[in-house]
């Protein structure tokens, strides 16, 4: 027995090279000759780490219950059963660790490690589908650590696997608590937007809206506010709650209108107000696009966006205007050729061109056709405007 401690020095040395069958082989002596001496509980943790490293995974599974029915009073249980269930984790062997969290969290309660191991179950469980499972361990965390000092890290950490696997429900009562108990943590605006998401993604509209409002009077001076509402507006769109977005465009055009996404937001708000027929609204908007961004690198973009909006709405005088001013002060712009198309089958439509302002309008668009590619299909788009027609 004297000789056991350099014995299992050599067996780790044999470990350590890659020689696991002499590694096993010495293991297997010093269990079957000295089960009680202090290395036969080392030599048994380490043959399962090596079985699992190896995912030979019934060989570990052996071991394992050999190793909590004869040492489950050793001093190093815990922290060996910790290590053992990360190597479970890792290998995906979910049942496996499971039955290891449950263990351990009924054993040593208190140990240091047990909330960590009771929230990598409820992730693995997530990732796997056990819903039932992470639902009850949520339940345990919450009730047995709250006071632990990374609980907010859980549960930042938990909510986020609920919001990627669509558990909406679950998200917003994590949001809740987390609100409540830490109102002050650097997390709480983005817990709070994307439980907005979520929840405009699934139609619960009375959950999001109470959210938006504390979001909005609690947190607007917050670093990545205006992102919030670039996300959430876009989200209140796509649920057609074209007032709700409508507000929140105000915001962004009022306090952010040099946030990068204020001119799409702008133009999605020019939809919506067509959605519900409010011409006149849309018209304002036109004119704060033309008057903020007009000096922006993207604004020939932004005028082509608008001009195909008016559009398809049939307000072709309005967008005629848009044409003539995007051909005049952007003739080299790629989309030319397309809007020359649409200004001169809004001219036909609207019966306000003669023929031979046409054969003029034709001989500009088939004059561009050098400067860009899309002029072709512009010709064409207009040639199906006249198969349509005559």
């Amino acid at each position: 027995p004297e000789l056991l401690d350099v014995t299992a020095d050599i067996a780790g040395g044999c470990h350590a090279l890659g020689a696991h069958e002499q590694y096993h082989a010495i293991c297997d002596m010093i269990l079957a000759d000295f089960p009680d001496h202090p290395q036969a509980f080392r030599a048994l943790a380490g043959k399962i780490t090596t079985y699992l490293r190896a995912q030979d995974i019934p060989s570990a599974n052996a071991h394992i219950d050999v190793l909590c029915s004869r040492y489950r009073s050793h001093e190093k249980f815990a922290d060996a059963i910790v290590d053992i269930g990360n190597h479970y984790f890792h290998y995906g062997e979910q049942g496996k660790h499971q039955e290891l969290c449950d263990l351990f969290i009924a054993d040593f309660p208190d140990h240091p490690a047990a909330p960590n191991f009771l929230v990598s179950d409820i992730l693995k469980s997530l990732r796997v589908g056990e819903l039932a499972n992470a639902h009850a361990k949520i339940d345990l965390l919450c009730s047995r650590y709250r006071s632990d000092e990374k609980f907010a890290e859980y549960i930042i950490s938990i909510s986020g696997e609920y919001f990627n696997y669509g558990e909406a429900e679950k998200h917003r009562e994590l949001c809740d608590l987390f609100v409540a108990d830490f109102p002050d943590h650097p997390a709480v605006p983005d817990f709070l937007s994307r439980d907005i998401v979520k929840s405009l993604r699934v139609g619960k509209v009375e959950n999001a809206n109470p959210k938006l409002n504390i979001l909005c009077t609690k947190y607007r001076s917050h670093e990545k506010f205006a992102d919030y509402i670039s996300e959430i507006s876009g989200n209140y769109f796509h649920s057609s709650d074209y007032e709700k977005h409508q507000q929140l465009c105000d915001i962004i055009l009022t306090e952010f209108p040099d946030h990068p996404s204020a001119p799409s937001i702008l133009l999605r708000d020019m939809t919506a107000r067509f959605r519900v027929r409010d011409i006149e609204s849309a018209n304002a908007r036109l004119e704060f696009l033309c008057s903020q961004y007009g000096s922006d690198e993207k604004y020939p973009e932004y005028i082509q966006g608008a001009s195909e909006l008016y559009w398809n709405h049939g307000e072709y005088d309005t967008h005629q205007q848009l044409c003539k001013l995007l051909v005049s002060e952007f003739p080299d712009h790629p989309s030319t050729a397309l809007v020359q198309a649409k200004k001169i089958e809004a001219t036909l439509r609207l019966e306000d061109m003669d023929e031979a302002e046409f054969e003029e309008g034709l001989g500009e668009l088939l004059a561009a056709s050098s400067a860009s590619p899309d002029s072709f299909k512009a010709i064409d788009n207009l040639g199906n405007y006249f198969r349509s027609t005559k």
